[in-house]
């Protein structure tokens, strides 16, 4: 059974940010819920516990110290940091910081139980410098380098890179692509160059998934002149 300590200012915040969770209990298996006020992390957390939920109202540097004190108590787990994130470059900061997601107020469900998920199902999670928004965003993908093009769409995006699917043919990991994109809601055109940093599914299935990381010019440059 996976132990999940929830800390907010209040049971109420407790309750819903659990009642989020319970969605996954059928992919992660039985929780057992704690919950408590922020003040009283130090006295309750220790190794038996599979996760740390701590939802305040703004990130700043302080936080360091307070996850320094967290592990120094036998507490080595993931920890899903909820709070309004002032200046994203704050988090540049944490980086370092293993098994640790900051998570931005406001947020969406899927995308904090997701996270859950992962770090319950001892998977691999990326720190995240960008808030990610969900969309249908369709957009068009040219290879840098290879006879490829392609219609696909965007689940989600954000400053940092985006979330694509569709045909992606032989699209592969550390492949360089041009993406072109509507901003529907702005009623602007984006043209971006990416680096494909994951895929899912083979070449065959007509409905793959990719993960992109926005680069700027001058790495496809770099990376073009090297391989002449």
């Amino acid at each position: 059974m996976h132990k999940v300590l929830i800390a907010s200012k209040s049971e109420s915040e407790n309750i819903l940010i659990q009642k989020r969770l319970v969605a996954i209990t059928e992919k992660v298996g039985e929780i057992d819920f704690f919950g408590t006020r922020p003040v009283s992390v130090p006295s309750l957390i220790d190794a038996r516990f599979s996760l740390l939920i701590y939802n305040c109202q703004h990130f700043s540097s302080a936080f360091r110290g307070k996850i320094n004190h967290w592990r120094s108590l036998g507490y080595l787990g993931p920890i899903m940091l909820i709070a309004k994130v002032p200046d994203p470059k704050q988090i540049d900061h944490f980086l370092d910081i293993q098994n640790l997601t900051v998570i931005e107020k406001p947020y969406e469900n899927r995308d904090f139980q997701g996270i859950a998920m992962k770090y319950l199902t001892a998977s691999n999670v990326e720190q995240r410098r960008f808030r990610r928004f969900y969309t249908r965003q369709k957009a068009t993908l040219e290879s840098y380098t290879k006879n490829y093009n392609s219609e696909s769409l965007i689940s989600n995006i954000s400053r940092g890179g985006a979330h694509i699917t569709g045909e992606l043919g032989d699209l592969t990991k550390g492949d360089l692509i041009r993406v072109n994109f509507e901003l529907n809601e702005l009623n602007r055109n984006r043209t971006m160059s990416a680096e494909v940093v994951w895929t899912s599914g083979n070449e065959s299935q007509n409905d793959r998934s990719a993960g992109l990381r926005f680069v700027p010019k001058s790495k496809v440059y770099d990376s073009l002149l090297h391989g002449i």
